[in-house]
């Protein structure tokens, strides 16, 4: 008699690349029902005016949930939470608890190399990721060496904590989809709760505090048009439901026309044109989906709240508007940048000190609205470099599943993640969900999950 092993001891899933059974996924509907309860008693907290006690109880209730999958050793649903709830990590991190992401984002790590660890040696093989991470925590030490303070561009280590997060989570089918599902739910709700503010949606005056921006707002927006588009919403469990999905997208995007937030525009449409090219299936859904955005923006133009739409339309699209009123100031920055590198072309003037050099080249203290700004002006060469090594490492891998495989998703996030860095950093929570997108391996479909089979464990009698 064969004695097998009945539990999940002695068994482990079949490497990816290896021949097996395929088979769909679902939803955790009981992790997407905690992300959705974080955040959305925190959104209506938020939308009643209560900026701190919002900030309170989405920290309080994130910490009980993480704690209570990290005392059941599953550091794969501490990771897909943090992902459901990341545009409410993003946004409420500046009523207070700025630094808590990061030492969630290191807690889940920590844990996943606790208790599965193969899968966690298994992801950091890929060159690309150990490059984020060194070129993420080594910039931010040298900026806080050369600054003197220890928040400078220490956002740079969300990004390479979120896409190793995505990373990790992506082969755990279901799982993934919940966490991106939730992320998708929790923007909508972010939305939701800024509608009653009035002005752009994402940016709302809470008592004394300025909460929000149009950018962190439409960056993840953007990300949930887009998986809602590619393979007909495979990756949040919505291919099936159409009536769903097309809720979520129109909702979605009259929540980017609100924003007025054309860096985001300028992302859904870069993503958009990567699936329409090689998603030829969604073609047709595509241009369905543009035309109704353009009916919707019609119709918010009458209505009281498409003032706000209406005035920055025409401040894009006006001829008779200068361009540095149609770039909100930045076109001063990118006018500075030959100065900025011709005065020290090889290593910039300093990590850490991008306010003061925008304001000594630019004329504003304010950080540069632009990776490629931010790293010229503080690293020089060798920062753009750097960016340039990195994307030329990922675009062929990338381009190679999209034809090979016929799978987008990479070059689409990829293509995201670069329109990003146009107008803002990228460098954070949300760049690195795009990243983490990005860097994922041609080892098959996203969605598809191996069959997991059980192994006699040492002590097993045959």
């Amino acid at each position: 008699m064969t004695m097998m092993a009945s539990s999940a001891i002695g068994a482990r899933a079949l490497p990816i690349g290896t021949p097996g059974r395929y088979f769909p996924a679902g939803i955790d509907r009981a992790l997407l029902f905690q992300s959705v309860v974080a955040s959305a008693m925190a959104w209506g907290l938020m939308a009643a005016g209560s900026a701190w006690m919002a900030a309170g109880v989405f920290w309080a209730l994130l910490v009980v949930f993480l704690g209570w999958h990290g005392l059941n050793k599953s550091p794969e649903r501490i990771s897909a939470l943090l992902l459901a709830t990341l545009p409410a990590v993003g946004e409420f991190r500046n009523v207070w608890g700025y630094n808590a992401p990061q030492a969630l984002y290191f807690t889940a790590f920590l844990v996943w190399y606790e208790f599965r660890r193969p899968v966690v040696r298994e992801v950091m093989r890929d060159k690309a990721i150990w490059g984020l991470i060194i070129f993420s925590v080594g910039y931010w030490l040298i900026s806080w060496f050369v600054a003197g303070n220890h928040n400078a561009n220490f956002r740079m280590v969300d990004a390479s904590m979120s896409a190793v997060s995505v990373l990790l989570l992506y082969r755990e089918v279901k799982l993934f989809r919940t966490a991106m599902l939730g992320l998708g739910l929790c923007v909508l709700g972010e939305g939701m709760a800024f509608l009653s503010f009035g002005g752009r949606l994402g940016r709302a005056e809470v008592g004394d505090l300025t909460v929000g921006n149009p950018m962190t707002f439409g960056v993840p927006a953007a990300l949930l048009v887009l998986l809602g588009l590619v393979h007909g919403g495979r990756l949040l469990q919505l291919k099936d439901s159409p009536m769903i999905r097309y809720g979520l997208l129109a909702a979605t995007g009259v929540g980017l026309l609100l924003s007025t937030s054309r860096g985001s525009w300028l992302v859904t449409v870069v993503g958009i044109g990567v699936i329409f090219v090689f998603d030829r299936a969604r073609r047709v859904m595509i241009v369905a989906c543009f035309l109704s955005l353009v009916a919707g923006a019609l119709i918010l133009a009458q209505t009281e709240r498409g003032a706000v739409l209406d005035a920055y339309l025409t401040k894009t699209f006006d001829p008779d508007v200068s361009i540095d009123k149609r770039t909100t100031g930045r076109a001063a920055q990118w006018r500075a940048l030959p100065v900025m590198l011709a005065d020290s072309p090889l290593w910039g003037h300093g990590p850490g000190l991008g306010k003061e050099i925008a304001a000594e080249y630019a004329g504003r203290g304010l950080l540069f609205h632009s990776l490629y700004l931010h790293m010229g002006a503080e690293a020089g060469m060798i920062g753009l470099g750097l960016v340039i090594w990195f994307v030329a490492y990922l675009a062929p891998r990338c381009w190679m599943i999209a034809t090979r495989y016929g799978d987008p998703v990479p070059l689409m996030a990829l293509a995201a993640f670069l329109t990003i860095g146009v107008s803002v950093i990228a460098l954070d929570l949300s760049g690195g969900a795009y990243l983490g997108l990005a860097m994922l391996q041609p080892r098959g479909r996203l969605w598809i999950a191996r069959e997991a089979v059980l192994i006699p464990a040492e002590n097993d009698v045959l």
